[in-house]
């Protein structure tokens, strides 16, 4: 038994820590006003957003001017703002997390932007 519990306790101290201090969360926002979905990752680890699975980008507003990745990531602020929303802002969004190129990033809970 302690041999087990030794075993355990190694593996759990080698994985990595959760990339994530806060997920989005559901929302909801009327048309035509503005929505931010929040997004706060350990520091240095870099983030991106996805929409209804696809990826908007590392600056998703080039694509999509009405989205602004807000607040500070040096503090692992990676929080995404649209304005004006439409119906085409009903969608699940996905904050991804990954530390570099060797790592693959790890997506946040689904959170369901709801526009009324």
């Amino acid at each position: 038994v302690v041999l087990a519990l030794l075993v355990i306790g190694a593996c759990g101290s080698a994985l990595p820590a959760p990339p994530f201090l806060e997920e989005p969360t559901n929302g909801s926002a009327l048309l035509g006003q503005g929505a931010e979905l929040r997004c706060r990752t350990q520091v240095g680890v870099a983030a991106q957003w996805a929409r209804g699975g696809l990826l908007l980008g590392a600056t998703p507003t080039r694509a999509h001017p009405r989205y602004r990745l807000v607040g500070d990531p040096r503090k692992g602020e990676h929080h995404l703002r649209i304005s004006a929303v439409t119906l085409e802002d009903d969608d699940v969004f996905q904050c991804q997390a990954g530390e570099g190129n060797h790592t693959r990033p790890r997506p946040s809970r689904p959170a369901q932007l709801s526009v009324i």
